[in-house]
């Protein structure tokens, strides 16, 4: 490659401000052999790159766009969007699910997204189960704000919720402590944590169904980083929904110890159980579902 080409490349992904970072921390790690997190962030854009996405930047983000994929997203600069665009488009976390679904040949035309991080998870779903509508819950208002460009970049047919989801009405506050602390690892808890300012008021899936005139959801994904220990509660409180639901997609943390309720309370619910990947995956058998079963 030539000094211009690289030049021009390294003014694509990056700022005047970021390549001066970029260019020395290149040369700290020649000298020292120690890695600045920019050098970590450069080589997975590269990476992408190769995969043949092509990667530009506009203010605190890249922007990728593949053309065969027909996807253009905004991912964070510095953060781990780029690690769930590498997990759902490179390692294709979601396929075995996507794949489970239409070898049962399951009509999927509302999918509910719980936990939806910045959307890459809703437009992937999106493009497998072209008829569906989404509903795509995220909590979190930076993730918030790059799911609304994400969904609209990609005309996406989508319902976006900014509020967190629990197994009641309740004022949920940010705990960014959880496993490393990046913009895909924030939780929810009902106890105070750092700043008092920053909380969302949380509703039930039962609540979100009744307000949308949901009567059937074919997809229900949960990746709450924890939260699902809430949902899945011991008193079976707020579980109405599983009865309008087909198939349910938790991703289950296992700090909390709390899997073998969660399979036994979807047995109970009349799912069977099987593993897809990161998620713990429930299918009603049969067609039919309980009519006028939801209750908030």
């Amino acid at each position: 490659m030539t000094l211009p080409t690289t030049i021009r490349n390294t003014f694509d992904k990056w700022s005047l401000a970021e390549a001066l970072r970029l260019a020395t921390a290149t040369a700290w790690h020649r000298l020292t052999g120690r890695n600045d997190k920019i050098l970590q962030e450069n080589l997975l854009v590269n990476e992408l790159k190769v995969c043949g996405y092509r990667v530009t930047s506009e203010q605190d983000c890249f922007v990728l766009e593949h053309a065969e994929l027909g996807i253009k997203v905004w991912c964070r600069k510095f953060s781990s969007d780029l690690h769930v665009l590498w997990q759902l488009y490179l390692r294709h976390e979601l396929s075995p699910l996507i794949d489970l679904i239409n070898a049962r040949q399951l009509p999927v035309r509302t999918v509910f997204d719980i936990g939806s991080n910045i959307g890459l998870a809703a437009i992937r779903l999106s493009h497998a189960f072209p008829q569906a509508r989404i509903v795509a819950v995220e909590p979190a208002p930076d993730n918030f704000r790059i799911l609304q460009k994400n969904i609209a970049a990609n005309a996406v047919p989508a319902v976006l919720l900014p509020t967190g989801v629990w197994h009641k009405a309740a004022r949920l506050y940010f705990d960014r402590s959880f496993r490393d602390g990046q913009d895909w690892s924030i939780a929810l808890t009902e106890e105070p944590t750092g700043n008092l300012a920053e909380y969302v008021d949380a509703v039930s899936i039962n609540e979100i169904a009744a307000q949308h005139g949901v009567t059937s959801i074919d997809l229900l994904k949960i990746d709450i980083e924890g939260g699902e220990r809430y949902i899945f509660n011991e008193a079976r409180e707020g579980l109405a929904f599983l009865a309008i639901t087909r198939v349910v997609a938790i991703e289950v943390h296992e700090e909390f110890g709390v899997e073998e309720r969660i399979r036994a309370i979807l047995q109970e619910a009349g799912f069977s159980i099987s593993q897809s990947g990161e998620y713990l995956v429930g299918v009603r058998e049969g067609a039919a579902l309980p009519p006028n079963a939801l209750h908030s």
